[in-house]
């Protein structure tokens, strides 16, 4: 079995042999989990909606010119925001190993963070939903609470695995 990409899977199978960037080589990772899928498909469905109200608008314009030029702009921002919307979801993810918790998250026009806890750098975790969208879903967010005011807590948003989660790392923690 060949080493894969992990920010390339769309589906984690256990046990594995993903890489990581940082991944040391006596490094195991033990859990993995991103946004759930029905959010990505949910940022979709919204997508193309605002991409068919504005040719539903363009529709009713007597310019011609404006008429095409706001239907090849909603048919771009459609199909360049698709294809982004997934690449940002591959790219958002919480891995679990056995030395630290890895929070990879990437931001508009690729700005990549990547937030670190040791285990003995975790004070604690809270459980919330933070939308109506996550609350119509059944999802949550995880808050893992770092004790250092120098490093952020990490926040793994809208997973439905955030109590299976928390248990996990409270073990690992004892």
């Amino acid at each position: 079995m060949s080493n894969k990409n992990i920010f390339t899977v769309t589906q984690f199978d256990y046990p594995n042999d993903y890489i990581f960037p940082g991944k040391q080589a006596e490094e195991e990772i033990l859990f993995v989990t991103r946004e759930d899928k029905k959010i990505l498909t949910y940022k979709k469905i919204v997508l193309v909606c605002a991409a068919l109200v504005v040719v539903g608008v363009a529709s009713f314009l007597p310019f011609i010119q404006l008429k095409s030029v706001l239907t090849s702009g909603a048919t771009l921002v459609l199909f360049f925001g698709w294809f982004y919307l997934s690449f940002l979801w591959k790219q958002n993810m919480v891995i679990v190993t056995t030395s630290r918790v890895i929070h990879y998250s990437t931001a508009f026009l690729l700005i990549k963070k990547n937030t670190q806890l040791l285990p003995n750098e975790i004070s604690g975790f809270s459980i919330s939903s933070d939308s109506f969208i996550s609350k119509r879903f059944n999802l949550k967010t995880l808050n893992i609470k770092s004790k250092s005011k120098l490093k952020p807590d990490i926040f793994v948003k809208n997973i439905s695995q955030a109590k299976e989660l928390q248990e996990f790392l409270a073990e690992g923690i004892e």
